[in-house]
């Protein structure tokens, strides 16, 4: 999943002060993370999709370690209703 950020205020937005990327509920689920800056700290939750309700996942340690670039890549892990796990990676820049 890659997204492209543009400069301003508000979701979506590649600001200074703690940034927020979401997406809506989809057939993919949604997504929203939080990056603060001040605290090189990314926090985040999501919904499965509504064709996967057991579907979890979480931020894999590290991620948000480049919060200074102008590039910031993250990778997911995902738990399957199975308990078998998959990773994803969520790659953002700042436009």
């Amino acid at each position: 999943m890659a997204f492209t950020l543009p400069k301003g205020a508000g979701a979506n937005h590649w600001i200074a002060r703690p940034m927020e990327l979401t997406t809506p509920l989809s057939p993919f689920g949604a997504l929203d993370l939080v990056f603060d800056f001040t605290k090189l700290m990314v926090t985040g939750a999501a919904s499965a999709p509504p064709c996967r309700p057991g579907l979890s996942w979480k931020l894999v340690p590290g991620a948000g370690d480049e919060l200074k670039t102008k590039h910031i890549p993250l990778t997911l892990e995902i738990t399957l209703e199975d308990g078998s796990t998959a990773t994803s990676t969520v790659d953002l820049t700042k436009q």
